[in-house]
């Protein structure tokens, strides 16, 4: 059903330049891309905390709808190592008061936008000779992410386990040295509150090397007669250059392996 009205705003930009045209030629196209949306009006009442911090879309009034809020987060208490946040501007181990209406938007932390604001393409290519050579890079910015971290009850109820397990808070003082949460059972809703905590977003802007291609053209072989054949290597998903995160993630598979590299290497031919 309809729940809002929505304004967007946005830029599309093209360019092509030639850098060089004579025995060696490089031409360039930057594709260029801005674009935001807001809530102007909306039909729902205040969904809550919880609501905010794990939809995917936000239908409340002059928020972006693909914003990323989070919990504040507090550290760990020194006696439990359990997660704490903030309720009334005190910090509070009330999870469920944490996440209720009562809680108004304006003491979520607001990071972002979950979807890049800017985004767009550099294809570059070069001719030498019998030689072509062209890249594609991809870059996004502006937008944000939530990394994985430990979950208990995934771990209890599927086994499903991560790295941040090892270092989790396990006697009074670490604290001080880590933010992950103690192993308890049985289950409390301190494990939602954590991950959906402001420690685990992080920055998603990137750049990836999406694909190069190298060609050689033989051109003609009368004896044979073939009018053209040229060999080519074409690499693509060739992975992240530069990442905004310091933890060395994907920001595009934050929470999956990432689609492997492919190679290919063949010809073209033509009678």
């Amino acid at each position: 059903m309809n729940v809002a009205d929505v304004d967007g705003r946005g830029i599309d930009v093209r360019l092509s330049s030639i850098n060089f045209n004579k025995r060696f030629k490089w031409r360039t196209d930057f594709i260029f891309t801005y674009n935001n949306n807001w809530v102007k009006k909306t039909f729902v009442d205040y969904p809550g905390a919880s609501s905010l911090v794990s939809s995917s879309f936000i239908a409340y009034k002059d928020v972006m709808p693909y914003a990323m809020y989070s919990y504040k987060f507090a550290g760990l208490d020194p006696q439990t190592g359990e997660p704490m946040g903030y309720f009334n501007g005190e910090v509070s181990k009330d999870y469920s008061k944490m996440a209720g209406k009562q809680v108004p938007i304006e003491d979520l932390k607001l990071h972002g936008s979950k979807r890049p604001l800017i985004y767009g393409t550099i294809n570059s290519f070069f001719d030498y000779k019998k030689f072509n050579l062209s890249f594609s890079l991809m870059y996004q910015f502006k937008y944000f992410f939530r990394r994985p971290s430990i979950s208990y009850s995934d771990l209890y109820s599927r086994g499903d386990g991560h790295p941040d397990f090892y270092s989790r808070w396990q006697k009074p003082g670490d604290e001080k040295s880590t933010n992950i949460p103690a192993m308890t059972y049985p289950l409390n809703k301190a494990d939602g509150f954590y991950g959906n905590s402001e420690i685990l977003v992080e920055p998603g802007d990137h750049i990836r090397l999406q694909d190069i291609k190298l060609q050689y053209r033989l051109g003609e072989i009368s004896l044979l007669h073939i009018n053209q054949l040229s060999f080519f290597i074409y690499l693509s998903n060739l992975g992240v250059i530069w990442r905004k995160n310091d933890k060395g993630l994907d920001p595009s598979y934050p929470n999956a392996i990432p689609v492997p590299r492919q190679y290919t290497f063949g010809f073209n031919l033509k009678f």
